[in-house]
């Protein structure tokens, strides 16, 4: 389980998942001001990453994409990362995943229902989409996730909204499971 047998026996919440920020925005993926990595989130996967942080856009007239912060710096299409993604996990089935989802509305509202339709489209995809019980439930070991092939754990924040207020099972509001440092710190006291 990502990278040691030992990971296999802890639960979700109790594993550190290497995480990637932006990571659609890279210069092998041609974003041109500002790219947050050289290599590609692909490469990054087969290099051990686990946690991939994808920012949404609503572009060229609800055209969705992977973007940063705006639509004219590069793009991604989600189609053909959810395939790759898809590719990825056929190649490593012990491996869990973590997609996180930022909603940027700069352009267009985000539905996070559309988004989910997208994964519907690669085979496979919405099987391997974990669903967890509710808020306050356990967390499964990873191990589990691993037999039960409920390998992708997915979050979204920043806004966004869900049809009639109901989101996708798999998709969980990150800030009510998650923590996170805050960048701006100054030193580790801050923390």
């Amino acid at each position: 389980c990502n990278g040691s047998p030992d990971n296999c026996q802890l639960k979700v919440n109790e594993t550190m998942f290497a995480t990637l920020h932006n990571a659609m925005s890279t210069e092998e993926g041609d974003f041109t001001f500002g790219f947050n990595h050289y290599k590609t989130l692909e490469k990054a996967m087969v290099a051990g990453y686990r946690g991939i942080n994808l920012d949404l856009c609503n572009c060229n007239n609800g055209k969705l994409q992977l973007c940063d912060n705006g639509c004219d710096y590069g793009e991604r299409i989600p189609l053909d990362v959810f395939t790759n993604v898809m590719d990825f996990m056929k190649l490593y089935p012990s491996e869990v995943i973590v997609l996180v989802f930022q909603a940027t509305t700069e352009k267009g509202p985000i539905v996070w229902n559309d988004l989910y339709e997208i994964m519907k489209q690669v085979q496979g995809f919405e099987d391997m989409l974990y669903v967890h019980p509710g808020e306050g439930d356990d967390w499964p070991l990873m191990g589990d996730l691993v037999k039960s092939n409920k390998r992708i754990v997915t979050f979204y924040f920043n806004g966004g909204t869900c049809t009639d207020d109901i989101c996708p099972e798999a998709f969980l509001p990150f800030y009510k499971y998650t923590a996170e440092t805050e960048y701006q710190s100054a030193n580790l006291d801050e923390l």
